[in-house]
């Protein structure tokens, strides 16, 4: 599945989208995958997938990896949006 690389959110106050809301609505709830039947085919628990889809666990190197080989994305585009998150968090902060 093609992605367009994920915009930048330069605008302070705006907060970006976590990767965990991207993973749920760019690809679980268009393709109806219930997390709990993904997170073994990604190699992870499924209450650290859970986490990341509720915005309380990060995208790491080897997660980016996994995710990126399941859903046909460059590693490279979920570390952006974890980068572009907690760039968020830290000059703006959580609502």
């Amino acid at each position: 599945m093609s992605q367009e690389p994920p915009r930048r959110w330069g605008a302070r106050g705006r907060r970006p989208p976590h990767p965990g809301e991207m993973l749920h609505e760019r690809f679980l709830r268009p393709l109806q995958l219930d997390p709990r039947a993904v997170a073994p085919r990604v190699g992870v628990l499924t209450d650290q997938l859970l986490d990341l889809l509720d915005g309380r666990a990060r995208v790491t190197p080897m997660l980016a990896e996994r995710l990126s080989l399941e859903f046909g994305t460059p590693a490279e585009w979920w570390l952006d949006l974890q980068a572009q998150w907690d760039e968020w968090e830290r000059r703006d902060g959580r609502p």
